[in-house]
């Protein structure tokens, strides 16, 4: 289906790693910190997927919006407080998506370019990959405070396809939320997005991606090798 592709652009979190225990460990320790009542994993599971600072926001919203007591936080320190806590947490109750570790290396086998795009803060994806074993087929890492705009914008696509020497047209991003297929759109790349990730409610047919796929272990029989 996608041919001549030479680069594959992988979000994160609810694409290679399920790494919602760690966010949920984080957040409800944010929210300890502030009195405020715990919210369970599903809830953290729909809040997931643009940046570290909306998972936040969107926590102090919902927690404003059913606890009438609540008194508003400052974003930014209860984004500080979030972010020491994930610390902490040492990705301890992260792990790979399905076919994750199987696919890489087949890909890595056909010789075709590999990077993460995340909207995670870059300090913590280094130490994630490692933990998980796949930090070695990654030829570009991308966090959302990498550059200047992080996805939806197109920004750190075309930085991505610039700094790998592959044209748009032969780079494929991968990805389960909606600001992935936004941003590959405005790059003017195909895109695929998993059926099994993050997707904050939305149905992800209605996205626009040029493929849905349940398990990033599908890719292999869509993506054909140009080096062959």
């Amino acid at each position: 289906m996608f041919s001549n592709k030479q680069a594959l652009l992988f979000d994160l979190d609810g694409t290679l790693v399920d790494s919602v225990g760690d966010l949920h460990t984080a957040i409800n320790t944010m929210l300890d910190a502030f009195n405020a009542p715990s919210v369970g994993e599903d809830q953290v599971r729909e809040w997931v997927g643009n940046g570290s600072l909306r998972l936040v926001e969107r926590a102090l919203s919902y927690t404003k919006n059913v606890d009438a007591s609540f008194k508003t936080v400052n974003l930014t320190t209860a984004h500080d407080h979030f972010l020491t806590a994930y610390s902490d947490t040492h990705h301890a109750n992260t792990r790979l998506c399905k076919g994750v570790k199987e696919t890489l290396t087949y890909f890595a086998e056909c010789r075709l370019l590999m990077a993460v795009i995340t909207n995670k803060p870059l300090q913590f994806v280094p130490e994630l990959l490692e933990a998980q074993g796949i930090d070695q087929f990654f030829d570009m890492v991308l966090g959302g405070d990498s550059l200047a705009e992080k996805k939806p914008s197109p920004i750190p696509l075309l930085f991505a396809s610039e700094e790998l020497g592959i044209p748009i047209e032969n780079c494929l991003m991968i990805g389960d939320s909606e600001s992935d297929i936004l941003a590959a759109k405005a790059a003017g790349m195909q895109s695929v997005i998993l059926s099994d990730g993050y997707h904050q409610g939305m149905d992800v047919t209605s996205m626009g991606a040029d493929a849905v796929i349940d398990s990033v272990d599908a890719l292999i029989g869509l993506v054909n090798d140009s080096s062959n």
